[in-house]
């Protein structure tokens, strides 16, 4: 048994089937009192507080004769919109289109239900050739179904088809297996013009289907504003005329303009199969009753050009086939709209004798063939789980052996490690007793060596110590010049320098601490001494007694203050130390890089 729904989501109807037994129709799952026509996609928008969307019998139900302009009729031709304003409600396009779906699963499961059957989530959903190329609108639709939530189920897309290509799956079904033999198709490869005249569109597509593969769409086109809903409209300007005429009857208000429209669907339906159509007892509309009558040659003439759009489209994909080289075995009509007698007649007028031309039950043929499609679909599903599985199982079985493998080489490397670990360890050994011995060797020649070095220093050491209680009075090491720092001064733009250091001081001696303040990023603190040997004083002219030697810089804070002190060490290097405020300590030296520290 198959549970995936095919789905006809149309601009006036929607239709819902399911393929029940793969070689036999799909079941029809709608009221017997609307399956003629299918479920009304006339959506009615409740309210703005709480926008709640009521589809088809619910629409016809809340709507009645009393809010017309509550009314939404051809969904999919609106998508594009996104947003519409309904009775004063802006309602999305989707959540409408959704609505609509939704519905027309509850109908089909209601039917599977008083069949004892369980009810179905999962669908197959058609859409117009013309947005095939449409990936985003198709996926829109696509989301807008599958965010229904149904009996606590969330609906699940399986698939998607465009219609002309369901009509040309359940069209050669039906030619290949329950026509009359001697009328069946017997080709494996079939070529179907599609002549798909709707409620809202017309679509016309050139499918290939081959052997049970998915069908192909070769050439398509479309025009969006032809449909049946086009044809009503006409109907209905001419009712209008109609009252207008013979009764100075204008219609006020969206209700009865709706009534109007509602007679223009009658006759269109009645005179697609009746020379004459005739109400006498048209109530409801003003204080009166009236008359509105239309003959079949009326209605041709009226939807005349209308008609002759199509033909002029479809004499075009006759001659793209013919740049293509494709040969058309069939010209089979679909939509609701399609079954009005002059459609046929026009077609057959021009290609009868080039093509066969097959009015394929309008109604019903794109939800059997997204039925069939569905079932199909099913099937390549089911096979393609089954060898999955068994895939599955191979790989289980393959991943089994290389565990085995594996684990076989890893015991094999794990002994041969086993035996190479042992190997080097007995290596590792034995070197390691050869380096032991080594070093005990090398350390006795050390301590031989160390016990000599120490014997001789320690007889020079008697040596010196003899050789300086016996020598005069050593003179110790002193400063030779004052050396201070640069400061800048208000009174002498050169500057001063601050002497913190005295000749003849004796070394190492380290000055007491003079404070700065720094002027940028880096400061440069330049050190002085005395041009004149042995002199101090604590404030020196800088150009007659004191030369530079030193310019180091420290990288400081700008603005902060440090402190700066030098040492005049034993060696008679200078250390300039920097401390700054935050505690780090940086020191400068003469014997650093002379390059970089003198001027």
């Amino acid at each position: 048994m198959n549970d995936i729904f095919g789905c006809d989501i149309g601009n006036g109807y929607g239709y819902i089937s399911v393929l029940e037994n793969e070689n036999t129709d799909p079941v029809v799952l709608l009221p017997s009192k609307i399956s003629k026509e299918g479920m009304p996609t006339s959506a009615y928008v409740a309210s703005s507080s709480e926008i709640e969307v009521f589809s088809g019998r619910s629409a016809i139900d809340k709507y009645g004769s009393r809010n017309a302009n509550k009314l939404v009729h051809a969904i999919k031709t609106r998508m594009v919109e996104g947003t519409i304003n309904v009775g004063g409600i802006f309602v999305n396009t989707d959540d409408i289109y959704a609505a609509i779906v939704r519905d027309l699963v509850i109908l089909g499961n209601e039917a599977r239900q008083s069949m004892g059957k369980e009810k179905i989530y999962d669908l197959v959903f058609t859409f117009p050739a013309s947005i095939a190329n449409d990936i985003t609108m198709i996926n829109r639709m696509q989301n807008s179904i599958e965010k229904n939530i149904v009996d606590g189920h969330k609906l699940h897309v399986v698939s998607r088809l465009p219609e002309p290509a369901a009509v040309a799956v359940d069209y050669l079904y039906y030619m290949r297996n329950i026509v009359e033999i001697n009328k069946r198709i017997v080709k494996d490869e079939y070529s179907i013009l599609v002549y798909d005249l709707g409620h809202g569109t017309f679509d016309i597509a050139l499918v290939s289907i081959k052997g049970n593969e998915t069908p192909q769409l070769l050439i398509k086109d479309g025009i969006a504003n032809v449909g049946g809903k086009n044809i009503d409209e006409i109907i209905y300007n001419a009712f209008c005329g109609q009252l207008n005429q013979k009764y100075g009857y204008i219609p006020k208000n969206d209700n009865d303009r709706e009534r109007i429209r509602q007679y223009a669907v009658k006759a269109k339906l009645e005179l697609s199969e009746n020379e004459e159509w005739i109400d006498d007892e048209i109530i409801g509309l003003g204080s009166g009753i009236y008359t509105l009558e239309m003959s079949r040659e009326q209605f041709n003439e009226l939807i005349g050009d209308l008609v002759l759009r199509t033909i002029d489209m479809t004499n075009d994909i006759f001659d793209e086939t013919k740049k293509r080289n494709i040969k058309i075995d069939a010209i089979v009509l679909s939509g609701g709209s399609s079954q009005i007698p002059i459609i046929k007649q026009s077609l057959e007028e021009i290609f009868e004798a080039k093509v066969p031309i097959h009015g394929h039950r309008p109604s019903s043929a794109v939800s059997f063939g997204a039925a069939r499609y569905a079932y199909g679909e099913k099937i390549r599903i089911e096979e393609e789980n089954r060898k999955r599985k068994e895939k599955e199982k191979e790989e289980e079985k393959r991943r089994k052996a290389e565990e085995e493998k594996r684990r076989r080489q890893i015991e094999e490397d794990r002994h041969k490690h086993e035996m190479e670990m042992a190997r080097l360890r007995d290596e590792t050994e034995k070197k390691q007793k050869e380096e032991e011995y080594r070093r005990e060797k090398e350390q006795e020649i050390k301590f031989k060596e160390l016990e000599e070095r120490l014997k001789k220093e320690l007889q020079e050491q008697l040596h010196v110590e003899t050789k300086t209680r016996n020598s005069s009075t050593v003179l110790e090491q002193v400063t030779d010049y004052s050396y201070g720092i640069w400061i800048p001064s208000q009174e002498n733009l050169a500057g001063e320098v601050f002497m913190l250091v005295k000749a003849g001081e004796k070394l190492p001696v380290k000055s007491s601490k003079i404070k700065l303040g720094t002027a940028d990023f880096e400061t440069t603190i330049k050190l002085y001494r005395s041009k004149n040997k042995g002199s101090f004083s604590r404030i020196v002219d800088i150009e007659n007694m004191a030369q530079s030697i030193l310019w180091p810089k420290f990288s400081t804070e700008a603005g902060s203050t440090c402190e700066v002190s030098i040492i005049v060490k034993e060696d008679y290097n200078i250390d300039i130390i920097c401390e700054l405020e935050n505690g780090t300590r940086m020191v400068k030296s003469t014997a650093d890089d002379l390059g970089k520290l003198y001027n």
